[in-house]
């Protein structure tokens, strides 16, 4: 039937031509196969293609099958066979009639199994060696995974997956044997190990180990797993990790971890245990008695030495005993690359999104630390101190690079224009040249395969005659996907304030909105004073009120009643007042449709519905004449409707760890506050918030561990609230997030500021006893970090603004009120950086950078607190277009680099897309993602990509911020630290903008190439000149433009084909290339000022 089946597909027409031949073949494999029927042996197709004649044919399959007799009648008693299996194997052990072997050879032994009898069977040697082949079946085969493992001191060799038999190992430490089961992605893959563990199992991972010390240790064995290369992960990561190590440490106490350092001899990353807690069963087999087969399922342990081995703190490891190892795991699918079965992610967590390429390693070592004087254990392993028993390293090749490999790399466009089309279109490529075939009918290609992947499309040949083989790194561009924002629709503009000029004489406020440089400024002054957040707040059940629900959450808008600056207190109060009584009052104002076109007007139209409800009020009520308090006892703001925040709901926690409990309103976002039961509880160490409708579960928490300060909040931060005296306010800060608590009183404030002060000693001293480092240590080091929610650490979604898919990245501090309005004199001659929205970036981008490699707590939380002023940060003062260029440059590269942070960069396109949708900034009164940054604000005046689709994709709101003028050279100024871009930035400064561009220019075509065939020119250039193609006009106009910039050899070639006669280059002559753009990205340095600028 083999034979049969490779009829078709054979060369060798005469080994099935003839039906004498093919009758005498198969007798020869009938017989054969009965004499080895308890094997799955397949006849290899290189047998069956051979260019052997029949019987020298027939001979070698006949030799192979002997062969494989003599090796599996050994085997046919493993568990992992069926009772059918074995029944078959033992009829097998006789030749059966007509067989050509007239007695079998004595039983040998597996290569690598040992024996459980006496045996004269002369050693042999691994199947690999005798035959050429490392199983008695064709083994699966898994293309996205190259195994390899430890021989001696640092080689290693091949090793394969799936086998039916142990593979020897030896290092300086242990010698052994293993083997390695994984589950195949389809069960018609490995349909061996499917039918006799993997189908039956949960399990998708299996390691058998068998062996012995060669020397006793002297330090502690370890069992884990282990990374190549530091992992570059962002905070959020951390946090992620940090979670679920602490989850681990709580059920293993003596687990070490590490994110690596830099230098990789120093420290790798890794997470490792006691060897003796890690495996799922451990057999010892004394001196002199026989281990286990290693491919028994698992090996035996009784369970009560099971769990007295996983209570031992130690083990006592020596060089007589045989030691058997089982792990397994239903968590590590190495075939797809994922940490999968995961309650809560169905999907699973990609490997290479914590790692990125890095290989990941099993080890097996011993680690003997140098003496430091103390009995505590080190937590720090470093490689000097680590010697291996074991490492199985695997390195994962992902579809797509397995994809990209067997496709080209390069695009090449005939750049001669139209005029010469036809000369052109048929000219021949020189081989040398690696030239694709041109696309001489001049239409699109597209590769489907790139589109359902990422949004992007093949370039569009313009002009020119392109050839474009289908790779992501050619198809895919730099895009976004389509934002679900309403705001992105350009019916919705965001309407510029300098074309309209409104003045405002109200009694309540001294401010004239006559300056057109800050009069949305002003006016957002105007209406803080007045409404100055809104609170989610619960009605007692017993309200009186009829315009809310009793016993559930409403919102409520904070009224000030009075003259901020009257010396009469009475006089001076703050009242809530339902949304719902607002908005009735807005419709019989007889001034909404003024205050919606005020409001579009100067603001915003990314706003979020409540909170430009609170603006539209603010306003209706600053143009009453009537005083705020004789509206507020109108009909529609009846007395009844009045609330009262920190109203007593009945909680009250008698358990004896909470340490304090009360209702407090906590700050969702800069103008929001909800009404919350909050806790301390000492056993969890965790400050609690609770909606005050269910306190079973909480909707927010605090690590006390995490709390880096606790200070009451200073009158000029605080909300601008008339009744001081009855609200009091206390800051809580982290590393990356501040939270602020309103109180009713300030005493009730005091008592939570000297509890949590109270716990943060008492974590300290705790600090000191279970960690060698000090605690000003442990603050400098982000290892430590612990926090209950990684992503509302550094993320957030602000209430604020209409937010969707976007995340606010600059959100460490909370601006309570709008700046007052300065001019330029008053910014520069001030001490405070921050009132210079020029410094205040350039110096964000500075310690942005200074973030990616210092890790300590104090240099990431200065970044992160200094890139939140950013909200309060005055665009008024951007005079000029290079101010506003350089300001808007510099914090492009500040948001990627604080994504890279907190993230980490990004390696595939889809997160490169995700990251430049999701990450976005709150700028003055305003947010932008990093998408509509590049392309609404930088570009807003530049090309589009030279893609159909990207019209579709690409962001479209609007800003009033936005440059008006366009420049191609900030096409190679915009760095996404993409490695096909330079690893370098500059902090642009808007009095050397124009140096500075070119600086950048250079810089990026640093690594221009050019090569000379006869008389033609092949140039290479970055892939943004094919994308952005109209910033640079002709082919013509982007050499005669980029010429300058080219390194000097590049520009010693293009001077053959200049024609000095035209003043222009022989397009006829030049060849342009365009170099791939890969999405794996990495964290940018500061290029040093050259000396000419």
């Amino acid at each position: 039937s083999v034979l049969t089946r490779q009829e078709q597909s054979s060369p060798h027409k005469d080994m099935a031509g003839s039906m004498v031949e093919r009758i005498s073949i198969l007798d020869h494999i009938a017989v054969l196969v009965r004499l080895s029927a308890s094997t799955l042996f397949l006849v290899p197709p290189e047998l069956v293609q051979s260019t052997e004649g029949p019987d020298a044919l027939a001979q070698r399959i006949r030799l192979e099958l002997q062969h494989q007799h003599k090796e599996d009648t050994t085997k046919s008693h493993s568990p992992y066979m069926s009772a059918d299996d074995v029944s078959t194997a033992s009829s097998a052990s006789a030749s059966p009639p007509g067989s050509p072997i007239s007695s079998p050879e004595p039983m040998a032994q597996s290569p690598n199994q040992s024996s459980t009898t006496q045996s004269t069977a002369p050693t042999r040697t691994t199947r690999a060696q005798n035959r050429g082949s490392s199983d008695d079946r064709v083994p699966p085969r898994f293309p996205t995974l190259n195994v390899k493992i430890r021989q001696g001191s640092d080689g290693y060799d091949n090793f394969q997956l799936n086998t039916t038999y142990a593979q020897d190992f030896e290092t300086d430490l242990f010698k052994g044997k293993l083997l390695l089961l994984v589950k195949p992605a389809k069960p018609e893959d490995d349909p061996y190990w499917t039918r006799l563990l993997f189908g039956q199992k949960k399990r998708i991972f299996v390691w058998q180990m068998q062996g012995q010390l060669k020397r006793q240790p002297t330090g502690s064995v370890y069992f884990g797993g282990e990374i190549s290369k530091p992992m570059r992960v962002g905070l959020l990561t951390k946090g992620v990790c940090n979670v679920l190590l602490r989850f681990l440490s709580s059920f293993v106490p003596d687990v070490v971890y590490s994110f690596g350092d830099d230098d990789p001899t120093q420290e790798k990353p890794r997470v490792v245990v006691p060897a003796h807690m890690a495996f799922g069963r451990l057999h010892v087999t004394p001196e002199g008695q026989t281990p286990p087969p290693v491919t028994s399922e698992p090996f035996e342990e009784s369970e009560l030495d099971q769990k007295q081995r996983l209570k031992s703190s130690i083990w006592n490891w020596n060089t007589t005993d045989t030691y058997s190892f089982t792990f397994f795991t239903m968590y590590f699918d190495c075939v797809q690359w994922k940490i999968v079965n995961i309650p809560g992610s169905p999907g699973g967590f990609k490997m290479s999104n914590f790692w990125g390429d890095a290989d990941f390693d099993f080890v097996l070592y011993e680690h003997q630390p140098q003496s430091n004087g103390k009995n505590k254990k080190p937590k720090k392993h470093f490689q000097k101190d680590i010697q291996y028993l074991c490492s199985l390293q695997f390195h994962h090749v992902d579809n797509q690079s397995l994809d990209e490999n067997s496709s080209s790399k390069t695009a090449v466009v005939d750049t001669a224009g139209k005029q010469q089309t036809n000369l052109h279109g048929t000219k021949s490529i020189p081989e040398d040249k690696e030239y694709d075939d041109f696309d001489n009918d001049g239409e699109m290609e597209v590769s489907r395969t790139s589109l359902d992947r990422a949004a992007a499309v093949a370039v569009v040949n313009r002009g020119a005659k392109t050839s474009l083989r289908h790779s992501e790194s050619m198809t895919t561009l730099p895009l976004v996907e389509p934002l679900s924002d309403a705001e992105d629709d350009e019916s919705e503009a965001y309407y510029d304030a300098e074309d309209s000029h409104v003045e405002y004489d109200d009694d309540r406020s001294t401010l004239t909105l006559d300056s057109a440089s800050c009069k949305e400024l002003q006016l957002l002054n105007v209406i803080d004073a007045i409404v100055p957040c809104w609170v989610e707040m619960v009605f007692p059940r017993n309200s009186n009120s009829a315009t809310t629900n009793r016993g559930s959450y409403t919102k409520c808008f904070a009224l000030n009643i009075g003259d901020m600056n009257d010396a009469n207190k009475k006089a001076k109060k703050t009242v809530f007042r339902s949304k719902s009584d607002c908005e009735s009052y807005l419709e019989s104002s007889g001034l909404r449709a003024e205050a919606v076109t005020t409001i579009s007007t100067y603001f915003s139209h990314r706003l979020s519905g409540t909170e430009r409800t609170r603006r539209m009020l603010g306003y209706v009520l600053s143009k009453q004449k009537q005083q705020l308090s004789e509206i507020l006892t109108s009909t529609l703001f009846s007395s009844s409707s009045e609330t009262l925040l920190f109203t007593d709901y009945a909680f009250e926690d008698v358990s004896s760890s909470v340490v304090l409990s009360t209702i407090v309103a906590r700050a969702r976002s800069d103008r929001h506050w909800v009404e919350e039961w909050a806790k301390i509880d000492n056993s969890t160490a965790m400050i609690s918030f609770f909606r005050k409708t269910n306190k079973k579960r909480a909707i927010f928490r605090i690590a006390i561990t995490s709390i880096l300060s606790v200070s009451p909040l200073s009158d000029v931060n605080c909300p601008l609230f008339h009744d001081r005296n009855g609200f009091s306010f206390l800051y809580i800060g982290s590393i990356g997030r501040s939270t602020y608590l309103m109180f009713g009183s300030e005493p009730e404030r005091d008592v939570w500021i000297s509890s949590i002060s109270k716990l943060l000693l008492e974590r300290e001293s705790l600090y000191g006893s279970e960690s060698s480092l000090p605690r000003s240590e442990l603050e400098n080091n982000t290892r430590f970090i612990d926090v209950d929610s990684p992503s509302q650490e550094f993320m957030h979604n602000s209430t604020m603004w209409d937010c969707k898919k976007r995340r606010i990245y600059n959100s460490a501090l909370f601006s309570f009120r709008a700046p007052r309005c300065r001019d330029i004199q008053q910014a520069r001659l001030s001490e405070d950086v921050g009132l210079d929205p020029s410094l205040l970036v350039q110096e964000s981008l500075k310690l942005a950078i200074q973030s990616m490699c210092d890790e300590s707590i104090s240099t990431r939380r200065r970044f992160l607190q200094l890139v939140a002023r950013l909200k309060d940060v005055q665009l008024h003062l951007l005079t000029s277009e290079q101010e506003r260029m350089g300001f808007f440059l510099n914090l492009y590269h500040t948001m990627v680099m604080h994504a890279y942070l907190i993230l980490g960069p990004p390696t595939a396109s889809l997160r490169f897309i995700s990251l430049f949708k999701d990450v976005a900034y709150q700028v003055g009164d305003d947010i932008m993602s990093l998408a509509e940054l590049e392309h609404c604000i930088i570009r807003a005046q530049m090309a589009f990509p030279s893609s159909f689709l990207s019209r579709f994709v690409i962001p479209k709101s609007r800003y009033a911020c936005r440059l008006s003028t366009g420049d191609y050279r900030i096409n190679f100024a915009l760095n996404c630290g993409s490695v096909s871009t330079p690893a370098q930035v500059l902090v642009y400064n808007p009095e050397t903008l124009d140096a500075d561009l070119d600086a950048a220019v250079r810089l990026a075509l640093e690594g221009t190439s050019s090569q000379c065939s006869g008389g033609d020119v092949i140039v290479s250039l970055p892939r943004v000149c094919q994308w952005f193609e109209q910033d640079f006009g002709t082919s013509d106009d982007t050499l005669t433009k980029l010429e300058p910039y080219f390194p000097e050899q590049v520009r010693q070639n293009l001077q053959r084909c200049w024609q000095p006669e035209q003043n222009a280059f022989d397009m006829a002559r030049i060849w342009i290339r365009y170099d791939d753009f890969s999405f794996s990205c990495r964290p940018l340095s500061l290029l040093k000022r050259p000396s000419s600028i």
